[in-house]
């Protein structure tokens, strides 16, 4: 087996924490059409995975990155797939159904997770030092389910360009 990774620089911090959580959501559309084109194209059982991650403390660092485990003769595949996705996402609106589909699950884990003190405690981390984060935690549900299209669209359009991913692959050494 081989691991394929290609990631995208996003941002960070506080101050844009409505888009990390538009990101999520990006990321989410992405990682369903990934696994449904790599079970199409690949014509095997692979578990890709696409994952938003975008630090809260700090002004960048964060990413959109697709990552997955595949016979080593198929990475290129992966590769070309996932800018293929990337690509469609930015140059048009993914469809109401298919936002629901990531939407309306997000919106019940959010509505059960929010009935406990930890997920307060949780998502209150730091708040001492940074009183926003009260506001952020007012505005998460709707952050999460409050998005268009289009804003997907232009999320897409702004940050999974070819020209801002990079690329990694672990390969088995050649038999000898």
């Amino acid at each position: 087996q081989a691991a394929a990774v290609m990631s995208w620089n996003t941002g960070g911090g506080q101050a844009s924490v409505r888009e990390s959580r538009q990101l999520y959501v990006l990321g989410e559309v992405f990682s369903n059409r990934l696994l449904d084109a790599m079970r199409e194209k690949f014509g095997a059982s692979y578990a890709p995975q696409v994952y938003s991650s975008w630090p809260l403390d700090f002004p960048g660092g964060g990413a959109v990155t697709a990552m997955t485990t595949l016979d080593p003769g198929k990475v290129p595949m992966f590769f070309t797939t996932a800018q293929e996705i990337a690509a469609d996402l930015a140059a048009k609106p993914v469809s109401a159904d298919e936002l629901t589909r990531v939407v309306e699950p997000l919106r019940q884990t959010v509505t059960r997770a929010s009935t406990g003190a930890a997920f307060f405690m949780g998502q209150l981390d730091g708040a001492t030092q940074d009183p926003s984060r009260y506001q952020s935690l007012r505005t998460l549900l709707g952050d999460y389910t409050r998005i268009s299209p289009a804003e997907l669209q232009a999320l897409a359009a702004r940050y999974l360009k070819p020209e801002s991913s990079w690329r990694l692959a672990v390969v088995p050494e050649a038999k000898k």
